[in-house]
């Protein structure tokens, strides 16, 4: 998705950063990938060029592409708003052929999400396996103001027009959804035609809202690894937790700690006895604040992690821990079994494969995997009783001669210095490679600007938002640069640069407001601006750091236990202020003090947690991937608290579950099948075919 977060193709995720202790409780239980057993159950940076096709797979190139003429806004008659075209892909090659037998076969509809359309016509293998079996008509929708579905902001050079909209107004998920039906119907006029949904991420939840919104429209969705319980109110009220429950808060980086602690490749049994790596990985990160506040420490620091700029300060150095810590949030949403360059692509690294299972990979590689010799010991207060954010480290086997720093929530003392430097320099080598895996996906780099991976960034910056936004340390310095800086506002007075369109070309003049906008959907998606209008906070990834993750130090103040905590001490917990700002009237957002840091219009326009008047919908999860902290699960089964020993097939209502894919990372259900595919994602897909084949019977009837 990306909390805002953004990521390209997946959701926005805000980052903040901050870490934890030992493991305690994980995701794992005894039932999982081993079969159906008991059941049934951005992002965005700069934006990428056109996902290229893919060998012996359906690609956009099989397909019809063509235009529908679309209204900016479908809830108002004025005719001041216009029309855009909107672009969608057909295939009718697997529909049984004469009018009779047409008009009762299904329509696969994918509702677009945030990428140009070709990303999700090349990559979602579930439609093009399943849509020859059932003779199904194939269409793919592009969501507005994405790729070639982008409205002529020249009209916005009209001071009279920007009195009254600006070019990002009508960007909403509503309008989006509209757009959805309003095509529906023009290819489904009398709507004869069963029509099943499919969408992964922002499109997951695009899809099950689509459901929810025209169920006269849709029979019935697949919303994989769709956080549409991932705003603040959603995430206080489910499951009966309130204000003095604590157990949910952290949810994306505890799934992410938990990758971690597996087997190299992961065998379904749960944490690997003798994995070092979550340890390792805590332990890493005061150590470099430790040796960092000196100028040798910051050289050797420099040195180690082979940086192309020296460490000249201690903020300098506090850029280093976001840098090294950042990519794992992406490791994870790619955590797939096959290598892969749909996460890299999408956050603007290129077309570069990760390995498969790159987390557990690269603590193995790395052998971070390995004991290097650190201790922790528990810190318990009498007053306050179990601390998970204060502990002592001692690094060496040595008590006398090993250094030993206390931690305290964000503070950091010397109990004793060292005598050795061979596990400080252990721990230093094991996760610069472990985080090479992501910065150097391409095998070129010889040395990194420490410029933290995109989704680690607050939104403000962009961040897949941190979702939601990226920037890859490994990027070209230029490249890089423009993806974390802010665009520059118009004054109508002062010379700027400022990109424009798709081939980003440089002017040294005054930009319009066209070319504003046409700058900044160019280089954020259409993420940052839906945000911005609509206030959606996926609040799950701002905690970070606070006690059951292996980062350091905590994203927010000590006392800090509860989502309430988060937005109810801070006005603007995700920085969307500053992030939304338009102080000329150019983009048309919400004024700043109509901030709606609860996201409490869209808890109340989708339902939030209320689902029980829906049906029809198949949320999957994947207990690899971060934003399976916001999905969808049966009241008292969320599977990333503790440890999860329930069935895969989690019955949320009579017509509705939530199917938990245990070693599934970002939407792997919605992936081309392959032979390295565990079973629980070949059970998964299985299981969401068999409820499209009950919607079709039953709509038919």
């Amino acid at each position: 998705m990306k909390l805002l977060e953004v990521r390209r193709h997946y959701l926005p995720l805000i980052i903040c950063y901050k870490n934890l202790i030992v493991p305690t409780a994980f995701l794992w239980g005894a039932v999982g990938c081993m079969g159906l057993e008991n059941n049934l159950h951005r992002h965005p940076g700069r934006r990428a060029p056109l996902v290229p096709p893919l060998n012996d797979k359906m690609t956009i190139a099989n397909c019809t592409c063509q235009f529908y003429e679309q209204p900016l806004d479908h809830f108002s008659s004025s005719s001041l708003a216009g029309k855009f075209k909107q672009r969608y892909c057909i295939y009718a090659g697997y529909e049984t052929k004469g009018a009779q037998s047409t008009s009762k076969t299904p329509i696969f509809f994918y509702t677009g999400n945030e990428s140009p359309l070709d990303e999700y016509v090349n990559n979602t293998g579930l439609i093009w396996e399943l849509a020859p079996k059932h003779e199904a008509l194939v269409v793919f929708a592009e969501h507005r103001y994405e790729g070639m579905s982008v409205p002529d902001f020249s009209v916005w050079n009209d001071p009279n027009r920007r009195q009254f909209d600006g070019c990002f107004t009508h960007l909403t998920s509503a309008q989006a959804l509209a757009d959805y039906a309003a095509l529906l119907s023009y290819l489904n006029h009398d709507n004869s035609r069963p029509v099943v949904t499919f969408g992964g991420s922002y499109g997951g939840m695009l899809s099950a809202w689509m459901r929810m919104k025209y169920p006269g429209i849709v029979a019935g969705a697949i919303a994989a690894s769709a956080p549409i319980w991932g705003l603040p109110l959603t995430q206080e009220s489910r499951d009966g937790q309130r204000k003095d429950d604590a157990s949910g808060i952290g949810g994306a980086h505890r799934v992410v700690g938990m990758g971690a602690t597996l087997s190299y490749p992961p065998d379904g049994a749960g944490p690997k006895e003798g994995n070092h790596c979550f340890k390792n990985l805590l332990a890493t990160w005061p150590l470099v604040t430790y040796v960092g506040r000196t100028t040798p420490g910051r050289k050797y620091l420099s040195d180690i992690f082979r940086l192309c700029s020296p460490l000249k300060s201690e903020d300098d150095v506090t850029l280093l821990l976001e840098w090294a810590q950042s990519p794992w949030f992406d490791l994870a949403e790619g955590d797939f079994p096959f290598s892969s360059s749909y996460i890299p692509y999408a956050l603007n690294m290129g077309k570069n494969d990760l390995p498969a299972w790159p987390v557990q990979k690269a603590c193995h590689d790395s052998g971070l995997v390995n004991d290097l010799g650190v201790q922790f010991q528990q810190v318990n207060s009498s007053d306050e009783g179990h601390d998970p954010v204060k502990y002592t480290i001692q690094y060496g086997e040595d008590p006398s001669g090993s250094l030993v720093l206390d931690i305290d929530w964000d503070d950091l003392n010397v109990i004793q210095q060292d005598q050795n430097s061979s596990v400080k320099h252990k721990l230093m080598d094991a996760t610069r490679e472990a985080v090479s895996l992501w910065f150097n996906v391409s095998g070129n780099e010889t040395c990194f600007d420490a410029i933290p991976a995109i989704n680690s960034r607050k939104r403000g910056a962009p961040s897949d938002v941190s979702f939601v936004g990226r920037a890859g340390g490994n990027l070209p310095k230029e490249s890089a640069r423009q993806t974390v800086r802010k665009l520059s506002n118009y004054d109508g007075e002062r010379d700027q640069r400022q990109e424009i369109g798709h081939n980003a070309a440089m002017i040294s003049r005054p930009a319009t407001p066209a070319e504003l906008c046409a700058g900044k959907i160019n280089n954020e998606t259409v993420w940052t601006s839906l945000i911005c209008n609509e206030g959606m906070n996926l609040i799950t990834t701002l905690a970070k750091g606070i006690g059951d993750d292996f980062f350091w130090p905590p994203s927010h103040p000590k006392g800090t236990n509860t989502y309430f905590d988060i937005v109810s001490s801070n006005d603007d917990p995700n920085g969307m202020v500053e992030l939304c700002s338009d102080p000329d009237g150019v983009y048309g957002y919400p004024p700043a003090e109509k901030s709606d840091p609860w996201s409490t219009w869209l808890d109340d326009y989708y339902g939030g947690s209320r689902l029980s008047s829906h049906s029809n919908i198949v949320f999957s999860n994947g207990l690899l991937d971060p934003w399976a902290s916001a999905g969808v699960f049966a009241p008292g089964m969320n599977p990333t608290i503790g440890i999860y020993n329930g069935p895969m097939v989690q019955n949320i209502s009579s017509s509705m579950v939530a199917v938990i894919i245990k070693l599934g990372a970002h939407h792997l259900d919605l992936m081309y099948s392959t032979k390295h595919d565990p079973q629980c994602a070949i059970d998964a897909r299985r299981v969401e075919e068999e409820h499209i084949k009950r919607w079709v019977k039953e709509w038919r009837q």
